[in-house]
C-alpha cells in the first residue's frame, strides 16, 4: 500500500495521472504518473496553468506506452474509492451504479467482483490515529495506537 491517502485520478493529455499539490506563485497544478512507484517506476511530472489550461510537461514519460483503455479504468476504480469512502452502499451495489457510466471493456479489465470488495474495503478503512511517544533520548517518534496496546500487552 502506497503511504498517505490514495488521490484521485485524472486523465492529463492522454495519461492516468494524480494531482500532486498546488503551486500558489505560479497558479499551477502539478501532477506525478500514476507508474510512480509501479513497476515501470516512471516518473513524468506535468504542470497544468489554472488560468489557461495550458500543459507544461517537466519530466515525459517512460517505460510505458499511453493507453487510453488504461487510463479510464484507473479513472474507474479512483472513482469507486472516492464514491466508497463516503458511501455505505454494499460493494457490488456500488461497482454497478459506477460501471454503468463505462464501457463494457473498461468494467471488465478493472477486475473481478472480489478485487473491487477490496478496494471497497480499504477506502473504507480508517486508519488508527497516530499518537506521540517520547523516548528515553528525548527524540519524538510518531508510532500508530495499536502498535503501542500490542507493546503494552506483550510487556504485562
Amino acid at each position: 500500500m502506497p503511504r498517505g491517502k490514495m488521490k484521485a485520478t485524472e486523465i492529463v493529455n492522454g495519461w492516468p495521472m494524480r494531482k500532486k499539490k498546488d503551486l500558489k506563485n505560479t497558479n499551477e497544478v502539478l501532477y506525478y504518473c500514476i507508474h510512480r512507484g509501479r513497476l515501470t517506476d516512471c516518473h513524468a511530472s506535468y504542470c497544468i496553468n489554472m488560468e489557461t489550461g495550458e500543459i507544461r510537461v517537466i519530466r515525459e514519460h517512460f517505460g510505458h506506452e499511453p493507453n487510453a483503455l488504461e487510463a479510464e479504468v484507473e479513472k474507474m476504480k479512483s472513482e469507486l474509492r472516492e464514491t466508497a469512502k463516503s458511501s455505505t452502499e454494499s460493494p457490488r451495489a456500488l461497482y454497478d451504479r459506477i460501471a454503468s457510466k463505462y464501457s463494457a471493456e473498461v468494467v471488465e479489465r478493472a477486475g473481478s467482483l472480489s478485487a473491487i470488495k477490496r478496494i471497497v474495503s480499504r477506502a473504507r478503512t480508517v486508519e488508527p490515529p497516530r499518537k506521540l511517544v517520547k523516548k528515553d533520548d528525548d527524540k519524538e517518534q510518531v508510532t500508530s495506537a495499536s502498535f503501542l496496546e500490542n507493546l503494552l500487552n506483550d510487556i504485562t
